[in-house]
């Protein structure tokens, strides 16, 4: 049986977008903190203790750089999956405050995850969620 051990990315050092007023995912080149850094250090022995064979991850920057961590000092295989990511808010990408995505997310809910018969919204809807997890 094959498990998977899921693990979220370090704490985010967001200076760099917020500076360059980065709008959707522009946020995601943010890089790990100097704590994030020591969060993703202090999991490696636990994740040895699993015994994983590779390790998959988002192309989210700070994911990235999780994975890369984890790969390095456990001298693992990376996997970059590009379809690897949160729920997307607005697929023009373009979003820019918490606000909009709050809103989206209410909308989603609302709609209960699909647009309304012959209509589109911005946001992702859930079959495109799971249309993208079960391609693999």
């Amino acid at each position: 049986m094959t498990e998977f051990l899921l693990m979220r990315h370090g704490q985010a050092d967001f200076t760099s977008p917020n500076r360059w007023n980065s709008p959707g995912w522009g946020k995601d080149l943010a890089p790990l903190s100097a704590e994030g850094i020591r969060q993703i250090q202090a999991t490696i022995d636990d994740i040895n203790n699993w015994k994983p064979n590779l390790v998959l991850a988002s192309p989210m920057t700070r994911a990235l750089q999780s994975a890369s961590i984890v790969t390095i000092t456990l001298g693992l295989e990376l996997i970059v999956e590009f379809d690897l990511h949160e729920w997307v808010p607005d697929r023009s990408f373009s979003w820019n405050t918490l606000e909009e995505t709050l809103r989206a997310q209410e909308d989603f809910a609302t709609c209960k995850g699909e647009w309304p018969l012959g209509e589109e919204r911005p946001w992702e809807t859930l079959t495109s969620i799971r249309n993208r997890v079960q391609f693999y």
